[in-house]
């Protein structure tokens, strides 16, 4: 039987055990947050919350087992906390931060990348996209990133303490795990509602857009009429270039192979952004590799349990 182990940092608190946790991670989403439930048995008054857990504490979470040791799983700060036994304190990460701030600055004619490193304070991980106009009036620096979003079609998340655009990904920021979905005493996998697909059953529309430095814009459409819709947006592309990228895409999303989610146990630990191989010994032809599209993270007296939810296949 492994023992669960912890680290958990807020403010001045520092303590190894907790009633229980949870995070929510994924680069689908602007903000990631987490949930800690403090145990009764840890004194802390009720009363002068405020004081002992001040809104926007810095946060830090560590577990594991005492076999594979500690592992961060997230970073951030006291978004707000619940005055109630147990008490419960939601954080955000460093999204929180930003939701800080005010700017009122415009872009042009200069990347994505030199505009968020010239309005924002801290370290920017980006493709390297012209950004020919962007008009800003007092957003927060979220508010800011959420609209960069909307306006490309990049994903924007933090990771490792910078706000990355695109890039969710990344082969430098990436580990393989490997999970056995059915085996007998073999299997790491605790349940699952994967369902193996044929591409031919799959249907997808896929549109690219791209925005004219004129205010005009050249839309692509390809695919199926009443299929699942993927919006992608680009500045200053031709149509061919548009037409070139939306098969890609295309041909990246439909393909043979699982979809869905699946429980883990909390070893191997895995990261939104890392690489799955699924391998099922009864169905050998169905072992595939697969990008992670968000992990959310359940520790605390009932185990420590991972969702990890699949993203497209990948290649070794």
């Amino acid at each position: 039987m492994e023992v669960l182990i912890c680290d958990i940092k807020i403010g001045n608190l520092n303590f190894d055990f907790v009633h229980s946790l949870s995070v929510e991670s994924s680069w689908k989403n602007l903000t990631q947050k987490a949930t800690i439930v403090i145990p009764a048995a840890l004194k802390v008054d009720s009363n002068k919350l405020k004081d002992a857990i001040p809104k926007g504490s810095e946060v830090t979470i560590k577990v594991g087992y005492e076999s594979t040791g500690l592992t961060e799983i997230f970073s951030g700060f006291v978004s707000r906390v619940h005055p109630k036994v147990p008490i419960e304190i939601e954080c955000e990460d460093l999204m929180w931060k930003l939701k800080q701030i005010q700017i009122t600055e415009n872009a042009k004619n200069e990347t994505i990348q030199s505009y968020l490193e010239k309005v924002l304070p801290y370290d920017v991980d980006c493709f390297d996209v012209a950004l020919p106009k962007f008009v800003v009036n007092k957003l927060t620096g979220a508010q800011l990133l959420d609209q960069l979003k909307k306006d490309y079609g990049f994903p924007i998340f933090v990771r490792n303490g910078k706000i990355v655009v695109g890039k969710q990904y990344d082969p430098e920021n990436q580990s393989t795990h490997r999970f056995i979905i059915e085996g007998g005493g073999n299997t790491n996998v605790k349940d699952h509602s994967l369902e193996y697909t044929s591409k031919d059953d799959i249907k997808l529309k896929v549109t690219a857009i791209s925005n004219l430095s004129n205010g005009d814009k050249i839309e692509v459409t390809i695919g199926d009429s009443d299929g699942e819709e993927r919006t992608l947006n680009f500045f200053d592309l031709q149509k061919a270039d548009l037409e070139n990228i939306a098969t890609k895409e295309m041909e990246r999303l439909r393909y043979d192979g699982f979809r869905g989610d699946f429980k883990a146990f909390g070893a191997p630990l895995v990261f939104h952004g890392d690489k799955c191989e699924l391998s099922n010994p009864q169905e050998s032809d169905k072992t595939g590799t697969y990008w992670i599209d968000a992990v959310n993270y359940d520790f605390g007296v009932d185990g420590f349990e991972q969702t990890i939810k699949l993203g497209p296949i990948a290649s070794l």
